[in-house]
């Protein structure tokens, strides 16, 4: 009876194979299978043997170099992953940092809610806003009063009508509410 030497192949962890292994593994089965190619077995059994063995050789090379090929690509992506991961990170980061400033220039601490000091700084901008057009409403009805006070000062209406007539016009300008700060001056 005649028996074939069975090829076996040392068990190796996946972490171990690196791309230098793969190829001289997938090269030395090209090489088992070109030489069962060129042993002319007379008998037909071990024809029928070593033309299974280097199909068998065929297939490893190709299922390693697939594997060999999948294991790449998995790891392009797995370091793509991996930066994508990292610039988010620091996104979040500078976020992060961004938010703390901004409690802090509105005088609050790294402790208190951003909701609640962007809704105390949102209603700061709202009252601001209505006061300043309170003021240009006040503004430009003093600004209107000028006008009409202004063909009274001429020499011709100095008499007692030209002084009751600023008297209500002061008395009017002085009921106006007007933004703090902003002088009445008529």
């Amino acid at each position: 009876m005649n028996t074939k030497p069975v090829l076996t192949t040392p068990a190796v962890q996946p972490d171990a194979i690196s791309q230098s292994s793969t190829e001289g593994l997938v090269e030395r089965l090209r090489v088992v299978r070109d030489g069962l190619h060129l042993v002319r077995e007379k008998d037909p059994q071990e024809a029928a043997w070593n033309a299974a063995t280097a199909h068998t050789c065929d297939q490893a090379a190709s299922t390693i170099e697939a594997l060999t090929a999948e294991r790449d690509e998995a790891d392009r992506r797995a370091g793509a992953a991996e930066r994508k991961i990292d610039r988010l990170e620091e996104a979040a980061r500078k976020e992060q940092s961004w938010l703390m400033d901004a409690k802090i220039s509105r005088g609050a601490t790294i402790n208190d809610s951003f909701d609640q000091v962007w809704a105390e700084t949102c209603s700061l901008a709202d009252r601001a806003q209505s006061a300043e057009a309170a003021r240009d409403q006040a503004l430009a009805q003093v600004g209107r009063l000028r006008e009409a006070l202004e063909p009274f000062a001429e020499p011709h209406f100095m008499g007692d009508a030209y002084v009751k007539f600023v008297e209500n016009a002061r008395e009017a300008l002085a009921d106006l509410t007007l933004t703090p700060g902003i002088r009445n001056e008529v």
